[in-house]
């Protein structure tokens, strides 16, 4: 192992160039492409932004007969049986795993070793990028990396903490995977930005994430309805929304509802849902499936986002596409809520975020307003027609 991570950890390779012939041949004679999918997670297993993102693009790539697919992830649900693709396990969440994803190098190596992959496509910035990227160069086989998060394009960041060293090595094998893969796709301009920035490389590719239009019937009726959609992790702040909900406890007519899979954090999960309890207009749904959060989500007037950073969330695009405007406490990617035609984010100010709140869950007009505003703009610049460059890099 620390021989593939000194090698791995090399930043600087001169001459070192990847072959690309037989990607090139196959795509040329119409064989069918080997791709492999390398992602921490099956949406299974755990539902976020990127396992949805990956799924949709699979759904897609699946009934054209081009590939065969093999998704490769740590965390899946060992009960689920996939259509059309082989899922398999490559590394442990649990014991010393649990601290860093590059332990799960060597099984990732030799699973590609063995696969023979034409395409690896990687998601979401962690060790798998540069082992992704140490494949790629030696075997000729070629790259895409989609950037999930602007931290993931961001230098390394020397908090202090028991998994300092873990943490070191995951972005330093990043940072390799950066520099070696063949094309980067970005979800947004502000991810290419700090590409350049700290990298010295550009985007081969801007890809907006991308959804599907809406199957359910939009209903708005009372009470009003606010939506918080998150798997209940540290950087998501769900306290937030938390106190939200106490603060605005006088009005009337509105209910505050939590989405989300329960925190592996046992005792700070147990807390939280003692504070929930204690509050009479707040409930917590658990996690659900998509089609469940769709569902509230038709039903819903106002989505609340309280994470410390993002990459471009996906429950943004699955509100707005059912007519849910979105006020953010933090994120606000290329700026989407400058003009206020979608939302609003408060840049970190609770006392401002409480306020856009309190107008929209008090102002049914200027709610009205939005909800189409956020409709129109969604299906316009976040439909599946995104795919079709991502698409074009995978071999189309």
């Amino acid at each position: 192992m620390g021989v593939i991570l000194v090698n791995i950890l090399e930043v600087s390779c001169p001459g070192l160039m990847c072959n690309h012939v037989t990607w090139v041949n196959n795509v040329m004679t119409q064989k069918r492409l080997k791709l492999c999918v390398l992602i921490p997670a099956h949406w299974e297993a755990i539902m976020g932004g990127s396992q949805y993102q990956v799924k949709i693009l699979l759904d897609r790539l699946i009934p054209t007969g081009k590939y065969d697919i093999y998704y490769l992830a740590r965390r899946i649900k060992p009960d689920f049986h996939p259509k059309g693709y082989t899922i398999i396990k490559i590394g442990d969440p649990n014991g010393i795993g649990r601290y860093a994803h590059f332990f799960d190098g060597l099984k990732i190596l030799r699973t590609l070793n063995e696969i023979k992959p034409d395409i690896i496509y990687q998601y979401v910035g962690c060790s798998y990028t540069g082992i992704a990227a140490y494949y790629s160069v030696r075997s000729g086989c070629n790259m895409v990396w989609r950037i999930a998060s602007e931290v993931d394009v961001q230098p390394w960041n020397r908090l202090i903490s028991r998994n300092m060293i873990f943490n070191f090595f995951e972005k330093k094998i990043l940072e390799y995977g950066i520099r070696r893969a063949r094309f980067i796709v970005g979800q947004t301009r502000y991810q290419g930005q700090f590409l350049e920035r700290h990298y010295g490389r550009k985007l081969s590719a801007l890809v907006p994430n991308f959804h599907p239009f809406p199957k359910e019937s939009i209903q708005k009726t009372d009470p009003v309805k606010v939506l918080w959609v998150a798997n209940v992790k540290r950087l998501k702040q769900p306290q937030v929304f938390i106190q939200l909900a106490r603060d605005l406890q006088d009005i009337e007519n509105v209910r505050f509802i939590m989405i989300g899979l329960e925190s592996y954090e046992e005792a700070w999960q147990a807390k939280l849902v003692s504070e929930i309890d204690a509050i009479n207009n707040l409930s917590y749904l658990g996690g659900l499936p998509q089609s469940e959060v769709n569902k509230h989500l038709s039903e819903s007037h106002i989505l609340i986002n309280t994470s410390e950073y993002e990459g471009f969330s996906n429950t943004f695009i699955q509100a707005w596409m059912r007519r849910v405007p979105v006020v953010s406490l933090n994120v606000n990617p290329d700026d989407v809520f400058k003009n206020g035609r979608l939302g609003y984010c408060a840049d970190g100010d609770y006392l401002i975020f409480r306020q856009h709140v309190k107008n929209l869950v008090e102002d049914s007009v200027l709610r009205e307003t939005l909800s189409k505003q956020t409709q129109d703009y969604a299906f316009k610049h976040h439909s599946e027609k995104n795919m079709d460059v991502l698409v074009d890099l995978l071999g189309k």
